[in-house]
Formats: C-alpha cells, sequence, structure tokens
C-alpha cells in the first residue's frame, strides 16, 4: 500500500500559500499518516482477505456479509479522522484561500468521477481510493 500523499488539487502559488502555511498543512498531514497507519494497514489487509473470500466458490455468502461489516466501522473511523485533519488544514487558510477552493474545482469529479473532497488532499491507490 502506498503512503498518503499531500496533494492539493491546486498548485500552491495558485493558493497564495505562506511557507508558513505550507509547513503547517504538512505536519497536521504527517501526524494524521502516524495517527492512521495502523489503521490503514489493517483495512488494506481486510481488503486482501475480502478479495480472497470473493474469489473462493466455497465461501458463503454470510461470511463475506460478515467480514464487509467488521471493514465498515473501520472504515467509517478513518473517514472521519480524514475529515477532522481536512478541517484543521481548513483553518490554516485565510478566508480568501477558502474561498479559492470553491472556484478550484469547477463543478468537475476528477477521474472516476469522485469528488474533489476525496482528491482534496490525497494522490494514493489506497483503500480510500
Amino acid at each position: 500500500m502506498t503512503d498518503l500523499v499531500d496533494s492539493p488539487p491546486v498548485s500552491l502559488p495558485a493558493w497564495g500559500l505562506t511557507k508558513e502555511q505550507t509547513d503547517k498543512m504538512q505536519a497536521i498531514t504527517d501526524r494524521f499518516k502516524a495517527e492512521t497507519k495502523d489503521l490503514r494497514y489493517d483495512l488494506a489487509q481486510r481488503h486482501l482477505e475480502m478479495r480472497k473470500l470473493f474469489s473462493d466458490p466455497k465461501t458463503d455468502g454470510a461470511v463475506i456479509l460478515a467480514k464487509q461489516k467488521e471493514m465498515h466501522g473501520q472504515v467509517i473511523k478513518l473517514m472521519e479522522l480524514k475529515g477532522q485533519m481536512m478541517v484543521e488544514r481548513r483553518k490554516v487558510l485565510t478566508a480568501e484561500q477558502i474561498q479559492k477552493l470553491d472556484g478550484a474545482f469547477g463543478g468537475r469529479h476528477g477521474r472516476g468521477g469522485r469528488g474533489w473532497m476525496r482528491r482534496m488532499w490525497f494522490r494514493d491507490g489506497s483503500i480510500l481510493t
């Protein structure tokens, strides 16, 4: 599994971030990555288990559904932590920079039809994408 990468959808100069703001955002992202490392690893392992269950014709559907239910709680927890991180990062921005966020995405959903919130802070091949 690749690490989460700090990747705003717009170049940093377009946002007008100062060095201090960039450093604060990176620190917030680094803390999030450290705090969620075990959870992300566990989710990746469970994802692999799910793939094995699906590919085994002998696996009962109830077993697959039970495993999916286990994963659901972890995914929710990770998404809540990600949301908290995004709110922390938003606090680093000025009101003018926050307004630029709205127009920066042009209503497009990008690759795979995914919305801007998912791409806003991450570029990776992890469970979140």
